[in-house]
């Protein structure tokens, strides 16, 4: 199997059809595991012990890694997870162990990737891999699953990715995304809009150029 026919995490993807709907390969790259929109109760009613950051780091790293990986960090996510998980240590203290703790999760790992794009030497390496990237590859390679959708996804500015790729592909209800970037409900879902129009034209613009 060729290497850009495997995911960030090791599983293959099926190819999308180019003529289909964006959504059906969009739904390659979901969670495996995605988080329940729903925020659940502890059974006896009463709250929830907070976990510790070595039980948060081993039940979450590779999801951490994942995300990054999808808001574009690249190489870099491995290191940026890290960087997740001191901030994390740092604040476990103020999480509410009764709320689910991915969308908790997923606003330090937002904050974090933002904050290292606006690092000099990281813009420099942005704009040679989008330059890099329109250059290129074969229509051929274009119509890879991965590369696809990733690079619709990479087409979205990073404050509507973060909405679409939490909605959408870690399957979190849009008003817990909303807290979770600190963003009012309303601009979550504008975003979702947008992200999801940029996401649909960026698919049918890669697959133009590979007919």
């Amino acid at each position: 199997m060729a290497a850009s026919e495997v995911s960030a995490v090791g599983q293959p993807f099926a190819r999308p059809d180019p003529d289909g709907d964006p959504a059906q390969a969009l739904s390659q790259l979901r969670c495996p595991d995605p988080l329940s929109r729903a925020i659940v109760d502890s059974p006896d009613g009463e709250s929830l012990v907070a976990p510790s950051i070595d039980d948060v780091f081993a039940e979450h790293f590779r999801y951490i890694w994942r995300l990054l990986a999808r808001l574009g960090a690249g190489p870099d996510a491995e290191d940026l997870a890290q960087e997740v998980f001191i901030v994390v240590h740092r604040r476990l203290e103020a999480y509410d162990p009764d709320r689910p703790i991915r969308p908790w999760l997923f606003g330090i790992a937002y904050n974090v990737f933002r904050d290292h794009r606006k690092r000099p030497h990281m813009r420099r390496e942005t704009l040679a891999t989008n330059a890099e990237a329109r250059s290129g590859s074969s229509p051929i390679e274009k119509l890879e699953a991965a590369q696809l959708v990733h690079r619709c996804i990479a087409e979205i500015p990073l404050d509507r990715r973060a909405v679409f790729v939490a909605y959408e592909l870690d399957q979190i209800d849009i008003s817990t995304v909303a807290q979770s970037l600190d963003i009012p409900v309303n601009t979550a879902y504008s975003r979702l809009r947008t992200a999801r129009q940029e996401f649909r034209a960026a698919v049918e613009a890669l697959s133009g150029e590979a007919r």
